[in-house]
């Protein structure tokens, strides 16, 4: 969040938003909106963001053990080739 929105959070309804920024300010809203609806689209977005975080950091655990396994077969083929034509 930034920290504007935190400073207006905080100057005009008096809330200080901590380090578990996306919790406390769906916490706070809810003190805030009267809208159920819109407090259930911002609870269900949050929930699709955590997913999306995972989903990304899952991506980049796989595309790095990819990344090390073509670089172990590049160097293995390469010295096996060098055996080869030596």
């Amino acid at each position: 969040m930034h920290d504007a929105t935190k400073l207006l959070f905080a100057k005009k309804f008096r809330l200080k938003i901590d380090k578990e920024v996306h919790v406390t300010t769906i916490k706070d809203l809810r003190e805030l909106i009267k809208n159920k609806k819109l407090l259930d689209l911002i609870e269900k977005g949050y929930k699709e963001f955590l997913n999306l975080a995972t989903d990304l950091s899952e991506a980049k655990k796989e595309s790095n053990r990819i990344l090390h396994r073509n670089y172990f077969y590049e160097r293995t083929i390469s010295q096996k080739c060098k055996r080869i034509f030596e």
